[in-house]
């Protein structure tokens, strides 16, 4: 791990192992340690000191904030960086490694893919699993490099944040033949790419979302019995896997950190890509919302809407699963099930999409336009 300064901003590179980080130590840390101040810099072996330890090389994100803390340093105004890599490749560059600095043959089983299978569980392997490694409480890596085009990625991070860094002299990725030769079994691969699932969702590591990966969605749907009354409709607790749910969860663009004003709430809302939104019981004036925000009552009493909040969308997705969820849930096969459900059989099309609504906004049951013959919500908060 290096931490340094440029300008106003602190940045922290992390050493995932496997994943380019000699790469990043004898390319660009020389340039670093040159051109910026360098506030701290790991050199211990994880003998000396231990995964959360700031002083152990490939240190985790626990570690760079247990560090900016110890120096007065708000972890949150930190950019994180941190390069990934696919982890079928990343899991055979460990497991050769291993074999050649214990000078054996094996980890536990005769058969290859079987021992790597195992391998993969192994505590030391567990410690860079991304949930481990990329994120801590509510801190994660701000820039996600992939080995695969990390020449292409690193110069577009140091453009972004105009830092006088060059990648000229960073090599393309290759491979021995041994490891290019081994076979592995599908169940085996299956599982290696779930330990390393939010690496694969970040990289766009696409082998593990197969077209029908959403499907499950569709049969929980039509799994569901109708509730009749009031008026018919659908239950469905777990409404997406658990992991799933984590994904969203952890996602910065959409569960960000605690500001402290209106105002920079709704600059922060901008900044992640999320538009005001008309909406019924919604303005779309902030400073319409603010002045109401302060008021002890509801003007809108009594009417549906019995309030006045309002409503962002996010317009354009940074991470690559949500986009694809919500690519499949605007989708034929997810709006069949739904006509199929309530039994619609008139043309429909369907609109779905992240929004967030702010205090204040509130809407009873109600009648709802005549051009809309069905509604659903799935409730995420964090």
């Amino acid at each position: 791990m290096i931490i340094f300064k440029a300008g106003k901003r602190v940045f922290c590179i992390l050493d995932n192992p496997k994943c380019g980080s000699t790469t990043l130590r004898t390319v660009i840390y020389t340039q670093i340690r040159k051109k910026y101040k360098v506030l701290f810099n790991s050199s211990k072996n994880v003998h000396m000191s231990g995964y959360n330890h700031p002083q152990y090389i490939h240190c985790n994100i626990e570690a760079a904030v247990i560090y900016c803390k110890s120096q007065n340093i708000n972890p949150s105004d930190v950019i994180y960086i941190t390069t990934i890599r696919h982890p079928i490749e990343r899991m055979k560059s460990n497991y050769f490694y291993y074999l050649q600095m214990h000078n054996v043959n094996k980890w536990k089983y005769d058969n290859r893919s079987k021992d790597i299978g195992d391998f993969v569980d192994r505590k030391h392997i567990q410690q860079f699993y991304p949930e481990n490694f990329r994120y801590f409480k509510d801190y994660t890596t701000t820039e996600v490099i992939r080995l695969e085009s990390i020449k292409e990625d690193l110069t577009n991070l140091f453009h972004k944040y105009k830092l006088d860094i060059s990648t000229e002299k960073i090599c393309v990725l290759n491979s021995t033949k041994k490891k290019e030769d081994m076979e592995i079994l599908e169940d085996v691969k299956k599982k290696i790419m779930e330990k390393f699932k939010l690496d694969v969702i970040t990289g766009n590591y696409s082998c593990i979302i197969q077209l029908n990966y959403f499907d499950y969605i569709l049969d929980r749907i039509k799994d569901s019995e109708i509730i009749k009354d009031p008026f018919p409709h659908l239950e469905i607790e777990n409404f997406l896997n658990e992991e799933d749910l984590e994904v969203i969860l952890q996602d910065k663009q959409i569960h960000f950190d605690v500001v402290e004003s209106d105002d920079k709430l709704f600059q922060t809302l901008i900044n992640k890509k999320f538009k005001v939104q008309s909406f019924p019981g919604c303005t779309n004036s902030w400073d319409v919302y603010k002045s109401y925000l302060n008021k002890p009552y509801n003007d809108n009493y009594g009417n549906p809407v019995e309030g006045v909040g309002m409503a962002f969308r996010l317009t354009c997705y940074n991470n690559p699963f949500i986009k694809k969820l919500i690519h499949f849930m605007n989708g034929n096969k997810f709006k069949q099930v739904l006509e199929e459900k309530f039994q619609v059989t008139e043309k429909t099309t369907v609109i779905s999409a992240i929004q967030k609504y702010l205090n204040k906004y509130e809407i009873s049951p109600h009648p709802d336009v005549r051009k809309k013959c069905l509604t659903y919500l799935v409730n995420i908060n964090n």
